[in-house]
């Protein structure tokens, strides 16, 4: 008897690892909204008239889902959807898009207004999570016996490849919404990526429908009030020279230049790293594995204070001379 709930057993496993297996439909809730779901609002451009406004629709069939296992976990799949992979979270699909924008026009923003959702329990069952990049590079070729190769094999050792779905404590993923705009002259578009898929604290949604509003916008500002025409320039303290010259090119073609050594900026306060979401969790990558090892984050950050800073000062001014040119 013992041989024979062996091979069942083994039997069930080769069934689950190379078979996908799909959800019940029974097991759905009634189509609603769920308040705890991101209805996101990605803003592009502010400030400038809205020429025209779209509505896009986006559907999805809960019957082409199911659990798609892989050598350390499970994921979620939906039909032929791509795969988002974030780091450290689980494997979710995705549905991305074109929309085709015309030559002299850009997107003002694009945000959700509504989704029809379903829910489903899915209970304790193990999720793959996204693992961090690794990029092989000349400087992870070391000696067997270095200790910082010790350290980041044992780290990569302990990382946790799965996640219990009971475990996922925050929805996600945190965002349903985001684009960037891409092509050339002779075709622009903007991309488009949403989430038909959110998992926590063991239960799953799905968005059976998105609704989403654009606005466009056109690509050339437009304003009543004078702008100026300002320019920093940033440079190394042993580029000096050469930033001068260059002032002195940008100053006779009309704008009022500023040069800005990097030592300058030693006193500033650096903002934080920027939250692009598609950039989400690789920001914390080990240094060992950054393809730029040298590069000096806290100068960049440094930097971005400054250039906010003088951005908002330049604002605060153009909109004093506006109000003392109304009044």
């Amino acid at each position: 008897m013992k041989w024979l709930r062996s091979l069942c057993a083994l039997g069930l496993v080769i069934f689950l690892g190379f078979t996908h297996v799909p959800f019940s439909v029974a097991t759905h809730s009634l189509p609603q909204r769920y308040d705890l779901l991101p209805y996101s609002e990605q803003t592009h451009v502010l400030g400038q008239e809205v020429l025209r406004i779209k509505t896009i629709r986006r559907k999805y069939s809960s019957s082409l889902l199911r659990v798609e296992p892989s050598q350390t976990g499970n994921r979620i799949a939906l039909g032929s959807l791509p795969f988002f992979y974030q780091p450290e979270q689980p494997i979710v699909p995705m549905d991305t898009f074109r929309i085709p924008l015309r030559d002299n026009e850009t997107i003002a923003y694009i945000k959700t207004t509504s989704m029809d959702v379903i829910k489903m329990q899915v209970g304790d069952i193990p999720l793959e999570i996204a693992q961090k990049p690794i990029l092989i590079t000349d400087q992870n070729i070391v000696s067997v016996n270095d200790p910082d190769e010790l350290k980041l094999s044992s780290d990569m050792d302990s990382m946790n490849p799965t996640i219990r779905a009971s475990e996922i404590t925050h929805t996600f993923p945190s965002k349903n919404l985001q684009f960037i705009i891409s092509g050339d002259s002779l075709d622009r578009y903007a991309q488009v990526t949403c989430f038909p898929v959110f998992l926590l604290k063991g239960d799953m949604y799905i968005v059976q429908s998105y609704t989403f509003e654009m606005g466009v916008t056109s690509r050339f500002v437009s304003s009543s009030v004078k702008t100026t025409k300002n320019a920093i320039i940033v440079s190394p303290d042993e580029y000096k020279e050469a930033a001068q010259e260059l002032q002195t090119i940008q100053e006779k073609r009309g704008f009022a230049s500023k040069v800005v050594l990097l030592s300058e900026l030693d006193g500033i306060e650096p903002l934080d790293a920027p939250s692009y979401p598609s950039t989400a969790g690789f920001l914390d990558v080990s240094i060992y594995s950054k393809p730029h090892s040298k590069y000096d984050y806290t100068v960049a950050f440094r930097l971005r204070a400054y250039l906010k800073k003088a951005v908002e000062n330049e604002e605060s001014r153009v909109s004093d001379d506006f109000w003392r040119c109304c009044n």
